[in-house]
């Protein structure tokens, strides 16, 4: 006579899924603890960088990491017609000023405030592009006075014949001149567009 024996019993399947789950949470629980713990996500495209192999190179990375473009915010308003955007462009950066969270808020008009314009006004000689050994020359300042004499003659209106007492020869103009863009956004009715 044959037995007949009985199919395994799923009670002792299902014992033995349930032990190697519960050993496989026991194991994966604490990896991901420590993964979730320990691991840095960054979103710093300057890691694709090479290491700056020159003091120069590595101030420039520096700069990248820390310096005034990593707390630059640029916002875009679309829709609506023209007329719209600039009212609602206009709104904003007046909202953006008074709310006093922002250092500086700009929309189409370049402005230095008296802030920004002391430090660069004091420090005109170390920054200005045309200072060297023979700046202040007798025949180079006379030079730069008939220079700014004939500024002082000339019918448009000059933001810097106030300054000429203390600027004699020019060097926060210059700075200044050297510092514009080669090129400016477009702009519609005063504001970037």
């Amino acid at each position: 006579m044959a037995t007949v024996r009985s199919p395994p019993s799923n009670r002792s399947v299902t014992n033995r899924q349930k032990a190697t789950l519960a050993l496989w949470l026991a194991l994966m629980l604490p990896a991901l603890w420590w993964a979730f713990n320990k691991t840095t996500v960054r979103s710093d495209l300057s890691l694709f960088l090479p290491s700056g192999a020159t003091p120069i190179e590595r101030l420039l990375l520096n700069e990248l990491n820390e310096g005034p473009a990593t707390r630059l915010l640029l916002l875009a308003i679309a829709g609506g017609s023209m007329d719209e955007r600039v009212f609602a462009s206009r709104q904003l950066a007046q909202q953006l000023k008074q709310s006093e969270l922002f250092s500086r808020v700009e929309n189409g008009v370049p402005s230095l405030s008296a802030i920004n314009q002391k430090p660069l006004f004091s420090y005109r000689y170390l920054l200005s592009p045309n200072i060297d050994q023979g700046a202040f020359t007798t025949e180079r300042l006379k030079q730069a006075l008939r220079e700014r004499l004939r500024e002082l003659h000339s019918p448009l209106p000059s933001p810097f014949k106030q300054l000429l007492p203390a600027d004699p020869t020019g060097e926060y103009q210059a700075l200044l001149s050297q510092w514009l863009p080669a090129s400016r956004p477009h702009l519609t009715q005063g504001v970037w567009s």
